[in-house]
């Protein structure tokens, strides 16, 4: 094997993995707004703290479970006080 065909092979990997990549972010979007109870801006509980979701994310389980900032006395999101959410934890719509 040369040193052009063994670059062309790795360019062609290299190729595959961002169409593979893509696929995969395609596919976890489309599970994440089908299968998600909250959107982004609703005002949720987390074991008694008050928060606001920004986001959803895909959990070790394959779940998806909210993000949450914590909120200001004001009613707006903190920008990075985090609420983590537990395999225990009760998350209520308010």
């Amino acid at each position: 094997m040369t040193k052009e065909e063994f670059t062309k092979v790795l360019n062609d990997l290299r190729e595959r993995e961002k169409e593979i990549r893509r696929i995969r972010e395609q596919a976890t979007k489309e599970y994440i707004e089908t299968n998600s109870v909250f959107k982004a801006g609703d005002r949720v509980s987390v074991d008694g703290q008050n928060g606001v979701v920004i986001g959803n994310e895909i959990n070790y389980d394959n779940n998806v479970i909210p993000i949450v900032n914590k909120q200001k006395k004001d009613g707006t999101p903190h920008k990075s006080a985090r609420i983590h959410i537990w395999y225990r934890s009760k998350v209520k719509k308010l």
